[in-house]
This record gives structure tokens, sequence and C-alpha cells, in this order.
């Protein structure tokens, strides 16, 4: 039946409202996902990079410390040098993407190591108080302790520096001559003391302190045929 006066009515619905709800709702999951990606990919790999950036850092640091020790350890001067070792990282300020907390390392003394020194001629045995001082040496490891990465220690022990993965597998970093058969030399640097473990993120100075017996030449007489 048609209304009245001949009028006639069309009621439609209007999509408009929805497909720009759909639009929004698409973009967004877009966008969602875009942002789980670069936070579950691209952060930790810049992360990484900060993380090997700092490695070598504190690496340079560790090389500068040998130094001084090698240095002090080959002079007859006494006195005291202060090295820092940057021991952590903080990872950059991010306006929406979350950073995991800054990464810490540890530096500590690793124990006393008896050194022994041995001839192929029975008899002839030398004591390592004759020429160091001591009978015994400490060392230095520094551990890192990374969000994203897992890099050696790196450790000093007499005259040596050098990385050390968990299998045990060193690198050598820096290493002097202990023995010097054309000379006929021994180079022991020995150092004692003891460094309590110090974990943090911020630079650490390590104060180095030389003695008047270092870079003295004790000699010690060996039979002509003795190879030590």
């Amino acid at each position: 039946r048609s209304p009245p006066n001949g009028i006639s009515m069309d009621v439609s619905g209007d999509d408009r409202g929805q497909s720009v709800q759909i639009g929004f709702v698409l973009i967004f999951g877009i966008l969602i996902i875009t942002l789980s990606i670069f936070q579950g990919a691209i952060v930790p790999n810049q992360n990484r990079t900060v993380e090997f950036n700092h490695y070598q850092e504190v690496r340079n640091d560790m090389t500068v410390l040998y130094t001084e020790i090698v240095s002090l350890g080959s002079s007859p001067r006494s006195g005291q040098v202060v090295t820092p070792v940057t021991l952590g990282t903080r990872y950059p300020a991010r306006l929406v993407f979350i950073n995991p907390p800054p990464a810490i390392g540890t530096l500590q003394s690793s124990g006393q190591e008896d050194i022994t020194i041995t001839t192929n001629t029975p008899g002839n045995s030398i004591s390592a108080t004759d020429i160091c001082g001591g009978e015994t040496s400490t060392g230095l490891v520094y551990s890192p302790e990374y969000q994203e990465s897992t890099l050696p220690q790196i450790r000093y022990d007499n005259g040596l520096l050098y990385a050390e993965t968990p299998d045990n597998e060193n690198v050598m970093l820096e290493n002097r001559v202990v023995v010097n058969e054309s000379a006929q030399r021994v180079n022991i640097y020995r150092t004692s003391g003891r460094l309590e473990a110090k974990s943090e993120v911020g630079v650490l100075p390590i104060e180095l302190t030389g003695t008047d017996t270092y870079g003295e030449a004790n000699n010690v007489d060996l039979d002509p045929d003795s190879e030590i």
C-alpha cells in the first residue's frame, strides 16, 4: 500500500562509520605488530651493539691496567698509579620501547697462586722469593654480565692478559716474555693484595702501588747446562 499523496520512503543503512572503524582497527593492529617486532628483534640487536662496544672499552681499560702493572714491575720506582676500569654500561633511553636493567660487570682478585720455577738439573732449585720477593701472586678477573650477549672473562695473571671462555679456552690479549734464554733472564710480574668483588655500572679506580724491589735484577746462579 502506498503512502498518502504518493510519497514513497526508502530507508537504507550508512556503512561509512563502520568502514572507518575497520580501517582504524587494521592500522592499530599493524602498529602493534610493528612495535612488537621492534621490541623483540631490533632493540635486542641494538643492545648487543652497546654491549660489544662496552666490552671493547673495558678490554682497553684492562690493557692499560696490564701495562701499568708491567711498567711498575719493570722499573725500580715505588709510588702509586690509579687506573680506571669501566665495569658496566647503560642502554640508550627509548621513548616507547622497554630497556633491560643496566649491564654490570665485576672485577675482583682471583686468589693466590703459587709461583713455581723448575729446572732440568736436580739440585738447581730456584726460589721465587729470590727473584720477585714472594712465592705467590694474585691475579685479577673481570666478568661481564650483559643482558643480551655472552662474552668471555678478561683475566690478568703474572704478565699475561687473556680472555677466558666458559669452556676454558684462552685467547691471549697481551703477554710479556717470562723466560728470556738469550739474556738469561726470568721476568716475573708478581702482584699481591686482595680486591674484593666490585659489581657496578660505573667506573672503578684501581690503585697500584709499586715497591722498591720492583724492577730490580736479582742474580741466581745456575749450572751452565740448566734449563728453566
